[in-house]
């Protein structure tokens, strides 16, 4: 399975300047954690797979694929949660042969969502920022040039070094290895490392020929320029982060996890649905990642 970052093309997410991106990403994972409610996360959620199948199936798969690899634990989550109370008046209720706790179901449910939620909407955002254009933007607010250029090298490294470490997988198996998926990682790692610290010395040399150590004014070849729509979007989403904040300190509604209540055979359903999602993700994830 192939994890991808930034993916490049014209659409309406890609032309929005990078830090009003990056401002997104920060404010919709934030109004799910102020409100508490799975609801809130769910519904966050999936809109960030409707924007990630409107720009085209490649943005979909490059969000969809880490949710995968994951779902085995998200299943867990749901499931272990439910059959452990969290507060001093967890109000269980019975199912089949076992006692299951509505706030610890509620609990399950809003902390796999946030995870979702955090997931789809930080690598959707990720595959439409271009490297380039976020370290320019991030220079122009000030941003210290050597970290810049730390996130932006760690941002290109990744995706190099997982091809790197497919193709040491597929070497080795034509070798003789027998190993696949995650049994595969450990032999890995040894000429991972030795490649990953060879091109570093690599780059190291070659910014320095290139007077990446000077003191003089750097100067970047791409150019990025706010927009009008980047400015509504940006405030609109700092506005409504705070009226999110201030409803949720005023009011706390949205948060029901000591009133939220379903019927007994729902909730056990939900319960065991996630334990049987579980082995299911298992063997979805397994296969996938050795594809």
């Amino acid at each position: 399975m192939k994890l991808v970052f930034y993916i490049p093309s014209n659409t309406w997410l890609h032309r929005l300047y990078p830090l009003t991106k990056l401002t997104l990403a920060i404010i919709i994972p934030y109004i799910s954690f102020i409100f508490f409610n799975p609801v809130v996360s769910y519904t966050l959620s999936l809109v960030g797979l409707v924007f990630a199948a409107a720009l085209g199936r490649k943005y979909l798969a490059s969000v969809v694929n880490p949710l995968i690899l994951i779902m085995p634990a998200i299943f867990a989550m749901i499931f272990f949660q439910a059959f452990f109370p969290i507060v001093s008046h967890p109000r269980p209720f019975h199912f089949l042969f076992s006692t299951i706790y509505y706030n610890g179901l509620y609990y399950g449910l809003e902390l796999s969502g946030r995870i979702i939620l955090v997931i789809i909407w930080v690598i959707l955002l990720m595959v439409t920022i271009n490297p380039g254009d976020l370290f320019t933007s991030l220079r122009k607010i000030g941003f210290p040039y050597i970290f810049g250029f730390m996130v932006i090298t760690m941002l290109q490294f990744v995706p190099i070094l997982l091809m790197e470490s497919q193709t040491i997988t597929e070497a080795q198996q034509s070798r003789g290895l027998k190993l696949s998926g995650f049994r595969a990682i450990l032999p890995n790692l040894v000429p991972l490392f030795v490649g990953a610290w060879e091109r570093a010395q690599v780059l190291a040399m070659s910014l320095e020929v290139r007077g990446m150590g000077s003191s003089g004014k750097k100067t970047s070849f791409r150019k990025v320029k706010v927009n009008n729509i980047d400015i509504v979007i940006s405030i609109g989403g700092v506005a409504v982060a705070v009226v999110a904040t201030y409803y949720s300190y005023i009011h706390g509604f949205f948060n029901i996890i000591n009133t939220w209540t379903v019927t007994p055979w729902i909730g056990g359903l939900i319960a065991y649905i996630s334990l049987i999602g579980f082995f299911v993700s298992v063997v979805v994830a397994i296969s996938r990642y050795r594809a």
